[in-house]
């Protein structure tokens, strides 16, 4: 059965029950790992891969005065560093937001299935341009949108993701393992600015929240006040009949 890793890349290319086994054999060996830890610190050059199976991790960087950016929000079936054998160190740290469970892959395992399956390099290259186009709309974000748009389009985005790995349930509830200090760090905002704006949202029936799950009740309107628009996430690489749920 294909796990969150295959589920991702599935959605890049039009894969072989062969390539859909490769994908399962290379990140079958999986560890638990608590929440709060690193899965890679700044200055580490890893020589393994690691993908998310389960759970959710940062990209962050720490400040000299101890504040944090975080950098990117990885979920299942994301790769944290999948160009770690070019790479003299790494630039920033990965730490788990949630307990998770983490396959790590030799580099050179994964070069030789990308070798031998031609579809899953492809979309492993496809991912990788996705993960960048999600970081230059992080950056228009935290320069030209306001809190309330910033937020919205946020959680918009979340829930987009979180759809292409089947994570969204039929009511449109998702798992959101995230503290308002986490959300804000990500932002560029306050906690408290964070839990102004969340508070906002609720009250104008936009979302709802229970302890850790949320669910966008109005999601297209919502992706209208704040100006989302899922082509940056590449929707084209995902098979038609999805492509419309991504909003609604």
């Amino acid at each position: 059965m294909p796990n969150a890793f295959a589920r991702k890349l599935r959605r890049f290319a039009d894969f072989t029950p062969e390539d859909i086994a490769g994908i399962v054999r290379v990140s079958s060996q999986a560890e638990t790992w608590r929440r709060g830890q690193d899965l890679v610190r700044q200055g580490e050059r890893p020589e393994n891969v690691r993908i998310l199976l389960s759970g959710w991790a940062s990209r962050y960087k720490v400040l000299d005065d101890g504040r944090r950016q975080i950098c990117a929000f990885l979920i299942p079936g994301d790769i944290c560093d999948l160009h770690v054998s070019l790479l003299n160190h790494m630039d920033h740290n990965i730490g788990l937001l949630s307990r998770a469970r983490v396959a790590s892959v030799p580099a050179a395992e994964l070069h030789s299935l990308m070798e031998r399956h031609r579809r899953v390099e492809r979309a492993l290259w496809c991912s990788s341009l996705a993960d960048d186009a999600l970081s230059r709309e992080w950056l228009v974000s935290a320069g030209r949108r306001d809190a309330f748009t910033r937020v919205g389009h946020r959680l918009c985005e979340i829930r987009t993701r979180l759809t292409e790995v089947g994570l969204v349930d039929r009511n449109g509830e998702f798992d959101l393992p995230l503290s308002q200090e986490e959300l804000a760090d990500s932002l560029g905002l306050s906690a408290v600015h964070v839990n102004r704006t969340l508070t906002r949202l609720r009250g104008e029936g936009l979302i709802e929240q229970n302890r850790r799950r949320m669910r966008l009740s109005q999601p297209e309107r919502l992706a209208d006040l704040s100006g989302f628009d899922p082509a940056y996430l590449h929707p084209c690489g995902w098979p038609a009949e999805e492509r419309s749920t991504l909003i609604g």
